[in-house]
């Protein structure tokens, strides 16, 4: 085993022992946040109680997702390799923007069309993420924990740490690999196959801007949409809504397209006269004495170390519970 190998082994292994810890991490927080709750419920009325409740569970989210960044970022800090944590914006960014929410209700509405056989969408929609909308405050308390939270400290976790400490093995690699734990991380059938295009867009955006705060303005944004579509879904009038909601989305896509069209035109006339490893340059070169990057059949092979099996089997039981959830559900309704 060459010493590139041996190093993106004990990369793996960091990264599933990091994501052991986020699970750990957030049912712990979870089960302290649903004590908690019950009291606030008890002790305040509306609206202070969902006020405090809808906090709390955005400081829970952020500690589970910041916890194993920093572990991570900790104990590879050896390594040389820096962290993606670019605050600069480009002219591209609106772009990136609408092609990753393009991207998301495409690979939404293929997702949906997968797992509708098990019903999940009642089973999701009624026991697992029935929000409230009914006032504007919650709409906004809604934002905050669903596309706030959520876009800056996934982000750090998945793009800004183990993107960047992936890197030195290749860039698909690097995308590939992050873009399959951010699925995962999520637990969830429903959400996997998007999440996994989300995280390939996002890494992709990582790779070639090096701009953290990129990737965070395109999660939120994704994000704080669906939001918006959820609120209008609440307060809207059936056929109405549901008319022009296909019309904004139908929109969106098509906007995407010529978008994705327009970023990767203007990426190949940037790479004529652009000889650098991209953004890093030669800060991500290869470990090996001979000069040769790891080979995907390396890196496949070397991905499933121990600690990522142990994570992949916890996520996928989770994913299949819920699934069997669902079917019960569509049996008890």
């Amino acid at each position: 085993m060459s010493e590139n190998e041996k190093s993106f082994k004990k990369l793996m292994l960091r990264i599933g022992a990091a994501m052991l810890v986020f699970i750990a991490a957030f049912n712990v927080l979870s089960v302290l946040y649903e004590i908690f709750d019950i009291l606030i419920f008890l002790i305040f009325e509306e609206p202070v109680s969902v006020i405090v409740s809808e906090t709390l569970y955005a400081l829970v989210y952020s500690a589970a997702f910041l916890i194993p960044a920093v572990l991570l970022a900790r104990h590879c800090k050896d390594d040389g390799v820096p962290l993606i944590k670019g605050a600069r914006l480009s002219l591209e960014t609106p772009l990136y923007i609408i092609v990753g929410i393009a991207c998301s209700l495409a690979f939404a509405y293929i997702n949906a069309d997968l797992v509708s056989i098990f019903n999940y969408s009642d089973f999701s929609s009624e026991l697992l993420w029935n929000e409230d909308y009914g006032a504007p405050y919650k709409i906004f308390l809604q934002l905050i924990t669903t596309a706030v939270v959520p876009g800056i400290f996934e982000e750090v976790l998945f793009r800004g740490v183990m993107l960047a400490k992936l890197r030195p093995y290749g860039k698909t690699a690097a995308i590939l690999i992050s873009a399959v734990m951010f699925a995962l991380m999520h637990q969830n059938a429903e959400q996997f196959l998007y999440a996994l295009a989300a995280g390939i867009v996002l890494g992709f955006i990582a790779a070639e801007t090096g701009s953290l705060l990129t990737c965070i303005l395109v999660h939120f944004t994704n994000n704080a949409f669906s939001v918006f579509e959820q609120a209008l879904l609440s307060n809207g009038e059936g056929q109405k809504y549901i008319i022009f909601n296909f019309a904004v989305e139908l929109a969106i896509v098509i906007c995407g397209i010529v978008c994705a069209i327009g970023l990767i035109f203007m990426y190949y006339e940037r790479k004529k006269n652009d000889f650098s490893d991209d953004v890093f340059e030669k800060d991500l070169t290869p470990l090996t004495e001979n000069g040769e990057k790891l080979s995907a059949a390396s890196a496949v092979r070397l991905f499933f170390s121990p600690t990522v099996i142990i994570f992949v089997v916890i996520a996928v039981l989770n994913a299949v519970t819920m699934i069997f959830g669902s079917i019960l559900f569509s049996l008890l309704t």
